[in-house]
């Protein structure tokens, strides 16, 4: 469940890039405008990942993952609420943010399951799982747009990081 639950947040989150990018282009935004809405993603990454490290070592994983999750779908609906670069922006800025705040704590709580002899199978499981995800994500972002268009995209990728909320809500323990 703990794969399933980080593919569907990568399948997400990789969707994203993809569906923000081309969503940018059909809007009329230049490519060098593109290249810095898709720079910032990594912005916030690139200035809090070792703060959001250390709440996350002070907390239960599940709490920070249900808040990135939390983050990400919110972004993912964002460009649904009105036509604009701006809210593609900011858009990816919480979905960098969103993503880092589930993805250190799910490493994290993925090295503690089982026990040491069993951390190296984890992160193998967990890296494989993300290897799809970066592949689906992709893939059905640009297949629903072809078939259901730009901005409904968003909707579909916000079911992706939504349904992380519900397993690890309705499955606390899931994580260590």
């Amino acid at each position: 469940l703990v794969v399933v639950i980080s593919v569907l947040s990568q399948m997400g989150f990789g969707g994203s890039r993809v569906a923000v990018s081309l969503y940018a282009l059909e809007l009329g935004a230049s490519q060098f405008t593109v290249g810095v809405i898709v720079a910032l993603y990594s912005l916030c990454p690139m200035f809090f990942s070792i703060a959001i490290g250390r709440v996350s070592d002070r907390v239960p994983a599940r709490f920070p993952m249900i808040l990135g999750s939390v983050m990400m779908a919110a972004a993912l609906l964002l460009p649904l609420a009105s036509q604009g670069i701006v809210l593609l922006c900011v858009s990816a800025l919480l979905l960098g943010s969103g993503h880092l705040v589930f993805s250190i704590p799910l490493e994290a709580g993925v090295g503690g399951i089982g026990g040491p002899q069993y951390r190296a199978r984890n992160y193998a499981l967990i890296t494989m799982g993300w290897s799809i995800a970066n592949f689906l994500g992709p893939l059905i972002t640009g297949f629903s747009i072809d078939t259901i268009g730009h901005q409904r995209v968003f909707w579909v990728l916000s079911a992706f990081v939504a349904l992380p909320i519900l397993m690890l809500w309705w499955w606390p323990r899931l994580l260590p």
